[in-house]
């Protein structure tokens, strides 16, 4: 099982004026805790990042756990050795790509029965479109992206589906993102050589004051926004494309290209669901059923 600290942002706080009734407070909570949290089934070496762009690898993060490094002493001597014969295996989390954020096809699973057929009776504006037609259908079926009228919305989208987006962030939100990641990564550790986390509170105090000088160096220098975000706007969505985007979505299906994920296609809404509620009603392979989840699980024998 493993239990952390409460978060506390230590920036806010001078390392010498948290008195002893504070440290005990906290060795008391850890030790109440410890048959209350949940088990959790990450390796102890694993070291999970927020990617916030390139700076997020510049700030060369396994170089904490070097014994070379002006912070190691901070450690707690159990720890030294630790991380002396086992390094973090250090992995980033990555922002959703850009596919996940504009197809809107799962949306679908949502709607109920009526609200399928409200949209197959109701009226499309396939009309505005016909260039797009498919054939004779006379309803939208097009992946060429000369179908999006928003200029800011067409660049991103040529960028393909796989493509993710770059945002601008703070200096404190990268700190903070990649504090958290620490404060929880080395509890596990405390867990395992048998510490109190509160031991690591110096060397996360200062860590976090390290890095938060290296981003504002980089900012100093440029070196930011020059280099890690798009100051022109073509990597990002703009508000002008998040509104056209939506309204497109509330008339057309957005989906990958099959055998061809990194492509969109654009569908009408009305076409593509009728197609659907023809395929779940009478194609064959599905059924209807009015039984419960907990029925159905039951009447497969499934423990």
């Amino acid at each position: 099982m493993l239990f952390t600290l409460p978060y506390v942002n230590w920036n806010e706080l001078n390392l010498n004026d948290i008195n002893a009734s504070l440290m005990i407070q906290h060795i008391s909570q850890e030790l109440k805790r410890r048959c209350m949290v949940k088990t959790v089934t990450l390796p102890h070496n694993l070291l999970v990042i927020l990617y916030h762009g390139p700076i997020t690898k510049q700030l060369k993060l396994h170089q904490l756990f070097n014994s070379a490094h002006p912070l190691w002493h901070l450690l707690p001597t159990d720890a030294q050795s630790f991380f002396s014969n086992t390094k973090p295996l250090i992995t980033f989390k990555y922002k959703r790509p850009l596919g996940r954020h504009v197809c809107n096809y799962t949306d679908l699973i949502k709607l109920t029965e009526d609200q399928l057929l409200s949209i197959i009776n109701g009226n499309c504006n396939c009309h505005r479109y016909q260039s797009f037609w498919k054939g004779d259908i006379k309803h939208v079926v097009t992946g060429d992206l000369n179908f999006i009228n928003n200029f800011d919305l067409k660049s991103l989208l040529a960028k393909g589906a796989k493509f993710r987006t770059l945002t601008t962030f703070k200096t404190e939100d990268v700190i903070s993102s990649i504090f958290k990641s620490l404060h929880f990564y080395t509890a596990k550790v405390a867990l395992k050589l048998d510490l109190f986390h509160v031991e690591f509170m110096p060397w996360l105090h200062d860590v976090s004051k390290l890095l938060s000088n290296l981003v504002t160096k980089f900012e100093n220098n440029n070196f930011i926004s020059d280099k890690l975000i798009d100051t022109e706007g073509t990597n990002t969505i703009s508000s002008s494309a998040a509104v056209y985007l939506k309204n497109l979505q509330r008339d057309f299906i957005i989906i990958p290209i099959d055998k061809s994920s990194n492509d969109l296609a654009f569908i009408c809404k009305k076409h593509y669901c009728y197609h659907l509620h023809n395929e779940l009603h009478y194609s064959g392979p599905y059924v209807n059923v009015f039984a419960s989840q907990e029925q159905i699980v039951k009447s497969l024998g499934v423990a």
